[in-house]
């Protein structure tokens, strides 16, 4: 947690040190008026506030004047991001018009100022808080050589990085669902991070995913934020109370009506750092008896390199949210072998979900929330 904390602020700092000896000061709060020192002062005093009580999530505070605190924070943080960014490219256009010698015109320049923080801040965060919004059915069609010619063709609809918590509530599940429940699956895949809260706070939330039926069954998988939030309740609640199969490094066969399909799950890739019982291990999950098509539910793609060396065909993850925003998504590259969309490597495929829902800030600037629908058929 402090190192989350710790880089950002030490990249800030950096940049404002930079700035100050190339002599930029376009928004450098260490060389403005006191007024603006104390603002800026209490925006970071807000975060910190903010940031410490998400972690106070008790029914009590499960009521509408806390749910506008929450997302009021949180879209701040959006806002800040997208200025930020709005500085950095300024100041990078500076820096070039400065080697260029490019005359300075001091009142365009105030004007400029003002349109950018104004208009390209303030604009992209409205944007993306309108496409947080925009869920669609994304369809996608995977031909398989592995899959057997004689079945029909196979339909997985897979929710992922839901996070429903104090910004996403039951009324947007229930749109989730209903998109959900208007393809009529054959396979429901819930590919972990559904929730940011505990389960105390968030039971009712879920509600509308008992209203989820497949014909060969709905499962789900661990993510990362399960962990952040005690996952040994979480699983407990989800297949007691919503009667969803929760996979944990164990499969199953399917009996579709020529041949039999193996679908498993591991733990989130990372859930040995929480609890050692929790260890992902996508042998175990793909040990089985015969030799037939292979589902794998792994939250985070990185489990992609030991399934796909255990015989995995067909690997469904999701995780890095496509980016979220703009331009994070052309960061996300960096950190992930596959953040997006579907990737072939031979016999094996791998589907990376860009998420239903959002992290943090309740922006999706040009990577739009989506459920997914993919279709399996033979080549």
């Amino acid at each position: 947690m402090l190192l989350r904390i710790f880089v950002p602020l030490l990249f800030l700092s950096l940049w404002f040190y930079l700035r100050n000896r190339m002599n930029y000061r376009f928004f450098v709060p260490f060389k403005t008026k006191k007024r603006y020192i104390y603002l800026f002062d209490a925006l970071m005093l807000f975060i910190a506030f903010f940031r410490y009580t998400y972690k106070w999530q008790t029914p009590e505070l499960h009521n509408w004047y806390w749910s506008l605190f929450f997302y009021g924070g949180f879209l701040l943080l959006g806002l800040l991001a997208n200025l930020i960014i709005t500085m950095i490219v300024w100041d990078l256009i500076s820096l070039r018009c400065k080697k260029e010698n490019v005359p300075a015109n001091e009142q365009r320049r105030s004007f400029l100022k003002l349109g950018l923080f104004s208009g390209v801040g303030v604009g992209t965060t409205l944007v993306g808080l309108k496409q947080s919004e925009d869920i669609e059915i994304q369809r996608v069609e995977i031909k398989h050589p592995k899959f057997n010619k004689k079945n029909e063709e196979l339909t997985i609809c897979q929710l992922s990085d839901l996070h429903i918590g104090p910004t996403l509530g039951v009324e947007y599940l229930n749109k989730c669902v209903e998109l959900i429940m208007s393809t009529n699956p054959d396979i429901i895949a819930i590919t972990g991070d559904l929730i940011d809260g505990r389960v105390d706070f968030l039971r009712d939330q879920l509600a509308p995913l008992k209203k989820l039926k497949a014909k060969y069954g709905v499962f789900f998988v661990t993510g990362n934020h399960e962990f952040y939030w005690k996952a040994d309740e979480w699983i407990k609640f989800i297949q007691e109370e919503l009667n969803i199969e929760v996979l944990q490094n164990s499969g199953k066969y399917l009996d579709t009506p020529n041949e039999k399909i193996w679908i498993c799950g591991v733990s989130d890739y990372g859930a040995n750092r929480f609890n050692k019982s929790h260890y992902s291990d996508p042998l175990k999950a793909l040990t089985c008896q015969q030799d037939v098509f292979k589902i794998l539910l792994a939250h985070q793609p990185r489990s992609a390199f030991k399934a796909r060396e255990n015989g995995c065909h067909l690997q469904l993850s999701g995780h890095t949210h496509g980016g979220q925003s703009f331009p994070f998504n052309l960061l996300i590259a960096l950190t992930q072998p596959y953040f997006k969309g579907l990737y072939k490597e031979r016999d094996f495929f791998i589907y990376v979900s860009t998420g239903a829902g959002y992290w943090g800030p309740p922006i999706r600037l040009g990577i739009p929330p989506r459920v997914d629908l993919l279709t399996i058929k033979s080549t």
